[in-house]
């Protein structure tokens, strides 16, 4: 595989029998009425990997592409025992790669949980857990590199032209979301969230194969990785903003500060009860509970001088399924004197 880009149940078929019978034809005719008129439970589909016997290909739902490196293993999982792990040749450009067809049009949204193996990585695409779309069953078709963990466990959304992102550790499972939706004729656009935390939204030109992706591909590029509880569902979650204001600002040197984030969106006001966290960088400094959407913290700890606060609203426990997506808040400098 030298070249990277190149890679890069509806209802079961039935026919009503030709009967004499009146009354069956009608119970017939009746009865596909019935199933056609609830497109949802078609629009969406859930793979956890239980169903499949251990050490077997995924056959039933997935067709391979790439190396043999695909099975069904009980050493990891997050739910409930089994997960898919597949191994990249480690030096090599032989991937290993599994395509699913998405039965969704665009708007969709995308979950999985990815775990990365540690092995060192440095052949023609050095990438480790992946997730894309394609036009067809295999590495060959074209197709959408949607998110890529690199070497260090950076999580990539346009490599390689973007070579550094949020860093995971290795061996440990990451909860990925992803919203894909064509604005308009031109353009695509997708949204990332990580381990239920806002990470970015993406807009970029549709390519010549836009409108032609109809299978989700799960890939290792090289080593091992594992996924889990993988889902596709019809439209977008909600869509959240939250606003972060404090006072007094400027404070006085050992004065309480109160943080108050507020969490809105076009639905409504996420459940109560929710955890908000407010951040200085990386770092945790306090949590806040949601009631009408509004969350809350209160400090005196800072030193005299500035500091860069932000909000962070992570997804509600039903996202994607019609639930409340993760934002992120502007930036608070607050001044203490």
């Amino acid at each position: 595989m030298t070249n990277y880009w190149k890679r890069c149940r509806s209802l079961v078929p039935w026919a009503c029998r030709l009967i004499s019978s009146r009354i069956l034809a009608l119970a017939c005719a009746l009865t596909f009425v019935t199933l056609t008129s609830a497109p949802s439970a078609a629009q969406s589909w859930l793979d956890n990997f239980e169903s499949y016997p251990l050490g077997s290909f995924p056959s039933a739902n997935w067709t391979p592409s790439g190396n043999n490196g695909t099975s069904i293993v009980n050493s990891t999982s997050t739910s409930p025992t089994q997960s898919v792990q597949m191994f990249g040749v480690v030096g090599g450009c032989w991937a290993a790669l599994m395509h699913r067809p998405l039965s969704v049009s665009p708007p969709y949204t995308i979950q999985l949980y990815a775990r990365n193996g540690n092995e060192t990585i440095n052949g023609c695409h050095a990438i480790r857990a992946s997730v894309q779309l394609n036009s067809g069953p295999s590495w060959t078709y074209p197709g959408r590199l949607l998110g890529t963990f690199g070497s260090n466990g950076d999580f990539l959304t346009n490599w390689p032209t973007v070579t550094t992102g949020p860093a995971y550790p290795l061996l440990n499972w990451v909860k990925v979301q992803i919203t894909y939706e064509l604005p308009d004729s031109k353009h695509v656009r997708m949204r990332y969230w990580i381990n239920g935390k806002y990470y970015r939204t993406v807009t970029t030109t549709q390519s010549s194969s836009e409108t032609q992706f109809s299978w989700l591909a799960l890939e290792s590029g090289e080593g091992t990785s594992w996924f889990d509880d993988v889902s596709v569902t019809s439209g977008l979650p909600t869509l959240t903003t939250t606003i972060l204001t404090s006072t007094p600002n400027p404070s006085n040197l050992g004065q309480a500060v109160t943080f108050t984030a507020k969490v809105t969106s076009k639905s409504g006001t996420p459940p109560d009860g929710e955890t908000l966290y407010f951040m200085k960088g990386n770092k945790v400094l306090g949590t806040g509970t949601l009631s009408a959407g509004t969350a809350t913290f209160t400090t005196s700890a800072f030193k005299t001088g500035t500091t860069t606060i932000k909000a962070v609203y992570l997804s509600d426990s039903t996202f994607p399924n019609n639930g409340f997506a993760g934002s992120n808040s502007n930036t608070v400098t607050q001044v203490v004197q």
